[in-house]
């Protein structure tokens, strides 16, 4: 097994049966001196930001409402800016649920959730494991994925099916359905 094989089963199995947030977190923005960032800021090759302990990025953070049409801040739960969102933990939180359940009726509208308990890049489907590749390349790279085989990766040469091989086995603490 390769060495990147092996990482990711690793990670496979020490987020088995825990909460889909924080094995998200881990992958977003957990160090071991730091923990859980909260004010992590990257930035891809093309200038695109993304902020906090989920590394949301402009899109995502326009899904959960703190961002407009025009990319401006629109001020829900006193968040005004970058930095007032790295500082607020709570509007994280919020952000991230928004945006999750948000992806998850976008990939029930494109019936995405279909591949649900069938085998696919090494493991059984599962709905945390559609709502974390979305996490990471959107609920239409999810669609590509799945329909057509196409696995980009992000800035960081991670794969759309590694979160979804990485993040199957956790739990949904929201419930959605």
């Amino acid at each position: 097994m390769a060495h990147d094989a092996v990482d990711r089963e690793r990670r496979r199995q020490l987020f088995e049966g825990e909460n889909y947030f924080t094995a998200l977190a881990y992958n977003e923005s957990y160090n071991e001196k730091t923990g859980y960032n909260y004010r992590a800021i990257s930035r891809n090759p093309d200038g695109r930001k993304f902020y906090g302990k989920y590394q949301m990025g402009v899109a995502a953070l326009q899904t959960a409402g703190f961002i407009d049409e025009n990319g401006k801040w629109t001020g829900k739960m006193g968040v005004n800016s970058p930095e007032d969102y790295l500082n607020n933990p709570e509007a994280q939180e919020v952000a991230v649920k928004e945006f999750t359940e948000s992806n998850w009726k976008t990939i029930k509208k494109l019936k995405l959730d279909r591949f649900i308990d069938t085998q696919r890049f090494g493991v059984t489907i599962t709905k945390t494991a559609l709502l974390g590749a979305a996490h990471i390349g959107g609920v239409n790279g999810v669609k590509r994925l799945l329909e057509n085989d196409k696995d980009p990766a992000d800035k960081n040469g991670t794969r759309i099916s590694t979160y979804l091989y990485e993040l199957s086995g956790t739990y949904d603490p929201l419930g959605i359905s």
